[in-house]
Order: structure tokens, then C-alpha cells, then sequence
């Protein structure tokens, strides 16, 4: 499904929403999947091809909680319905690293 999200730097939060699709509403697969387990991954990633082949990305691991209203302030066409991702792990790579060196990996509430 795809998404748009918002990193919330004062809570230190993931807010992710979609597209409002009539009909669909709390029958989203993933949101069935969160209800069952709410431990979820959020992963970005790109590939810069410029002036060579340079993928990079971040993997965000925690828990989600969804929020039934609100979603419509994320961006244009968005649907009430969000989820809130609260980060426990952050692993990126090819972002402050050479493109193929292993990533960078650190918990999130521990003695950072």
C-alpha cells in the first residue's frame, strides 16, 4: 500500500497515513497485521544512479498504534486513518556511509 510519512522530531515519532479510499477504511490488510502484531518495519530507500549505482535507505523497527482519526493532516487526500510508529531500532545504510559498507545500526531509548 502505498504511503506518505512524517517524522515527528518533538515526540521523536513516526506519523504514516494514506490515500482515502472510500470503502476500504479499517478492512486495510496491514492494518489487519498491525491489530494481530504491532511490532512493524518501516523501510525508505532509493537508488541514486548518478554518476553510478548507489542504493541507500533507512529501516525504522517498533510499535505501531492506529489512530482511527487525523490522517487528513499528513497531505492532500489522505484518509482519517493513521499509524503512529514508535521507533525501538534505526538501521541505514548508503546515507552517512560508503554505498556497500555494512549499515548503521542503533537501539533508540537506550544509553545513546
Amino acid at each position: 500500500m502505498p504511503t506518505g510519512f512524517h517524522f515527528d522530531a518533538a515526540k521523536c515519532v513516526f506519523e504514516i497515513g494514506a490515500a482515502d479510499t472510500p470503502g476500504r477504511g479499517q478492512k486495510r490488510l496491514y492494518l489487519t497485521h498491525i491489530r494481530a502484531n504491532p511490532g512493524v518495519a518501516l523501510v525508505v530507500d532509493d537508488v541514486v544512479t548518478q554518476p553510478e549505482w548507489a542504493p541507500r535507505g533507512v529501516s525504522v523497527r517498533g510499535r505501531a498504534h492506529i489512530h482511527p482519526d487525523g490522517g487528513q493532516r499528513l497531505g492532500p487526500g489522505f484518509g482519517p486513518i493513521w499509524t503512529e510508529v514508535i521507533p525501538e531500532s534505526i538501521s541505514a545504510w548508503g546515507i552517512d556511509t560508503a554505498t556497500y559498507d555494512p549499515p548503521n545500526f542503533r537501539k533508540i531509548g537506550s544509553a545513546d
